[in-house]
């Protein structure tokens, strides 16, 4: 039988109102005549070169699912680089958006609190409202500053609540960092906590990883995205307890990394070489970019410890709009907000590219008045 939508209307399904009140996600659309793309925070430099041998290797390959060995290598390999004493401690996802997707999934019940700071990384909004919890932000300050006396002090509000608390270090879009200090005082709630180290890599600091030895509740993210160049093959780790570790395996979906991501990734990471070469070449970039906006006096860059640099560039003049659409007929792409926690106005984040990528920004921005 035929179901006639005017007997049965799609407004009374059974979708979960959480869902139907969500806008989906949109990511920034490709766009034609555009020679420097700085806006999705991906490493210009691209993987390792025996990565597109081990490709072209197992191209033959690709009929068959991936074997549980071929988890297993890989985990062991990350747990070997961390110098973890268990690889059962480090979990495989497709990209780090699976793994929030699976901590989510794992922490959150109707009604609860999850804390995170603002602005951050969107797919926490995202996730929360998925789950049907409640999401609470702290604001930082104007200048993006995270003031740990006053995150503690809505965790001693709330903690009878608080399911989960979320955060990204260094942060994106606003390249700060929280010390471990600050995250050893967060962790001592034990709450569970989850960081995300996309961008560690870049930051010249210590990871959150070594943490896990006194802390049992805390989830550290980490991704071949960004620093190893992998962004199109969507793999990432978490590295946590043995008991979250082994739940998290019960949630994540069965062969959700595909074959070609895990022989990229397991050569990836042996390749220290081209890491190191990626790494300082962003990072020297980052300081020159930064020098250079910093000279400009109609723009704010704000200290990055990331693959970005988040600029408050109100003063230019330009709407949102009006600026983004200037960079593009110069052939320059960047991430634009007309508000961003507690500032308002024309504030984009420029990923940090190649030499000539970034030179082609700057030379648009003094185009736009900012000389």
């Amino acid at each position: 039988m035929r179901i006639n939508p005017t007997m049965f209307p799609l407004e009374n399904t059974r979708i979960r109102k959480t869902i139907l009140t969500m806008d989906p996600y949109e990511a920034p659309m490709e766009m034609e005549g555009i020679v420097a793309k700085l806006d999705a925070n991906e490493n210009p430099y691209g993987p390792s070169p025996r990565v597109y041998e081990a490709l072209t290797c197992s191209l033959k390959d690709i009929w068959k699912y991936p074997s549980v060995r071929e988890y297993e290598k890989l985990e062991e390999s990350i747990a070997s680089k961390l110098k973890l004493d268990d690889p059962r401690c480090v979990v495989l996802g497709s990209g780090s958006d699976e793994l929030i997707d699976v901590v989510f999934k794992l922490f959150v019940n109707q009604g609860s609190s999850i804390l995170t700071v603002d602005p951050s990384f969107s797919m926490y909004r995202v996730y929360t409202h998925i789950a049907g919890g409640r999401l609470v932000e702290y604001t930082m300050s104007e200048d993006y500053v995270f003031d740990i006396d006053i995150f503690l002090g809505i965790i001693d509000m709330l903690k009878d609540n608080i399911c989960l608390i979320a955060l990204c270090n260094p942060n994106n879009p606003t390249g700060g960092y929280i010390g471990r200090s600050d995250l050893a005082r967060i962790l001592e709630y034990g709450i569970p906590v989850l960081v995300d180290e996309a961008y560690i890599e870049f930051s010249g600091l210590e990871s959150a990883v070594g943490m896990l030895r006194d802390y049992e509740n805390i989830v550290v993210l980490r991704t071949f995205s960004k620093a190893y160049g992998l962004a199109g093959l969507r793999i990432g780790y978490a590295v946590t307890s043995r008991w979250i570790s082994n739940n998290m395996r019960k949630v994540r979906s069965p062969y959700s990394i595909n074959l070609l991501a895990l022989k990229a990734a397991s050569v990836a990471i042996e390749d220290d070489e081209h890491l190191r070469m990626v790494v300082e070449a962003i990072t020297l970039e980052r300081e020159r970019v930064f020098r250079k906006l910093s000279g400009i006096t109609s723009l704010k860059p704000f200290p990055s410890r990331a693959n970005f640099i988040l600029v408050d560039g109100s003063c230019l003049g330009l709407k949102p709009d009006e600026f983004k659409s200037a960079l593009m007929k110069r052939g320059v792409s960047v991430r634009i907000w007309s508000k961003l926690g507690m500032r308002m106005g024309c504030i984009f984040r420029v990923t940090i590219g190649r030499p000539n990528d970034n030179d082609l920004f700057l030379d648009a921005i003094v185009d736009l008045g900012g000389g």
